[in-house]
């Protein structure tokens, strides 16, 4: 079981510890930053000796301090989202970008892992390879796709199973590569997904729309639901784990979840597990040595992909205290019962009761019938522990914080950071990727900062594409002191220039005035930070 998105999913993996908990409260507007105190599992395998390579979708932070080379990767490729051709992304720098002409993601993703496990071959070393697939917008190379295209299917689903068969092609080479290199017998190789099938890449996009007829074939086992919904295809996930020689094949019909993953890394290679925040995860070795009643019956929550209160979802949230039980949509699973709150009804979701369901996924796996009402005494036991277990979260330290942005991080004399990443705002408009609404005077947004190299700092704004503020009077402040500026028609216009203490600080951007006859319509994507 994974959680129904992506980032919160990544989180959990790379921690071991409930997404909500991490600092991660959803995805994109800033929302996906996991917190500097939060320990990963490259950390842990870094500090162990290993060599740690990362290569694909990252999506749990963009900026200094949250690249996965600042959390634990020795070598690390940030792809950019969406991008299947010419892959691009960041090679262990921000922001010189690179890109590979002429190549396609999953090839790029692949000869990486490659080349890293062949200059580590004498060591050990730990591989993350994230592909793309099939993240919208779907594409892959006519050979994939044609083949589908001839049999009849549609563009979509040929466009989809082609992404398929691509990927699976490249995740091959890879395993016959480590087989080459006769490391397959001490190689342990874990695949699964961030989240469960989308019925379409994109819906801006018509080529990237199954028919109804396609999503019954792709859909084949009959799950309710997709992506982003708590039903069991936004959240029930394959886990296929090989250790040649070591594991015999088996199907295990026990609860594992994301957040188990960690611990089980550590208890197979050994490495001790650091005194520090608490795991949500276990170890499920037992498991793939054979023993599948060792260890007792687990259980596990996951959310919504973001929390529900009275904002918007990309709105910073000034205080998580506010934030209701009764209000969230959650789920709890464990090995007979799955239990959802207020969650969305899908295509074929059995009527909810009070707007509550209870499933008994032992004798009803594809969730039709829903038995709150008939078993008022599972669901108050459940209740009890949902919110025990949202009690416990309102009270982890990481949990709904607002990302605190690096600047002067490791001596760089240039920061940059996510403009839609803001600790509160007031008449502006914070969205998935730019800030917008700097039309009216005394519209602010503010940013949790730390400088780490004090001193005087021109301060510019990156505008979105397509939009620019030239005539709009800014004011930028921190720490008592402040700038103005009327922004000129330039990409990144300048505000001015602070000087600023090390520390923690909050930095202020504000609309001062806008002439009359102007009507702007500039957002902003990016605040960037020089050192003078």
């Amino acid at each position: 079981m994974v959680n129904s998105v992506c980032s919160p999913t990544r989180a959990a993996l790379l921690t071991g510890r409930d997404a909500w908990r991490t600092g991660c409260e959803g995805l994109h507007a800033g929302k996906e930053f996991i917190h500097l105190n939060e320990r990963t599992f490259a950390d842990a395998f870094q500090e162990a000796g290993y060599a740690t390579g990362m290569w694909g979708k990252w999506h749990n932070g963009k900026s200094d301090g949250y690249w996965p080379w600042d959390r634990g990767f020795d070598e690390a490729y940030f792809a950019d989202l969406y991008k299947y051709y010419p892959s691009a992304g960041y090679y262990n720098e921000f922001p010189r970008k690179t890109i590979h002409e002429g190549e396609w993601s999953p090839k790029v993703l692949a000869d990486y892992t490659i080349d890293f496990i062949t200059k580590n071959q004498d060591r050990p070393f730990l591989a993350y390879l994230s592909f793309l697939t099939c993240h919208s917008t779907w594409n892959t190379p006519d050979e994939y796709r044609s083949k589908y295209l001839e049999r009849g299917h549609s563009e979509a689903f040929s466009m989809l199973l082609g992404m398929l068969e691509f990927m699976d092609s490249e995740v091959g080479r890879v395993l016959q590569h480590v087989a080459d290199l006769g490391l397959d017998e001490n190689t342990i190789v874990i695949f699964m997904s961030d989240n469960g099938p989308n019925k379409a890449g994109s819906r801006r996009h018509a080529s990237d729309i199954v028919t109804d007829e396609e999503w019954e074939l792709r859909n084949n086992h009959g799950f309710l639901g997709n992506k982003s919904k708590l039903w069991q295809n936004g959240i029930k996930s394959p886990l296929f784990i090989r250790w040649q020689g070591v594991y015999e094949p088996v199907d295990v019909d026990r609860l594992v979840t994301i957040a188990d993953v960690f611990p089980t890394l550590h208890d197979i290679t050994g490495i001790a597990l650091a005194d520090g925040l608490p795991l949500d995860g276990r170890s499920f070795r037992p498991y793939l040595e054979g023993n599948t009643t060792l260890l007792p019956e687990k259980q596990a929550v996951f959310a919504h992909w973001h929390p529900a209160w009275e904002g918007d979802h990309f709105d910073p949230l000034q205080d998580k205290t506010e934030l209701a039980f009764e209000d969230q949509k959650l789920t709890l699973v464990n090995e007979r019962y799955k239990f959802i709150q207020n969650e969305y009804g899908v295509p074929g979701s059995p009527a909810q009761h009070n707007r509550m369901v209870l499933i008994d996924l032992v004798n009803d796996p594809l969730e039709s019938d829903n038995l709150a009402s008939s078993r008022p005494e599972v669901v108050a036991e459940i209740r009890e522990e949902l919110a025990a277990w949202f009690d416990g979260l309102i009270e982890s330290p990481h949990a709904f914080t607002h990302t605190v942005f690096q600047v002067g991080w490791n001596g760089r004399e240039r920061s940059e950071f996510p403009a839609f990443g803001p600790s509160k705002t007031v008449g502006t408009k914070n969205e998935g990727h730019a800030i917008g609404k700097w039309d009216v005077a005394g519209n602010y947004a503010e940013y949790r900062i730390h400088v780490h190299e004090a001193g005087p700092h021109e301060v510019f704004v990156l505008c979105a594409a397509g939009t620019r503020g030239e005539g709009i009077e800014m004011r930028v402040e921190c720490d008592g002191q402040s700038t103005t500026a009327v922004l000129s028609d330039a990409v990144a216009p300048s505000l001015g220039v602070l000087e600023l203490p090390a520390g923690e600080h909050t930095i202020k951007l504000s609309v001062i005035d806008i002439p009359d006859g102007l009507s702007p319509n500039v957002r902003f994507r990016a605040i960037q930070l020089n050192l003078q």
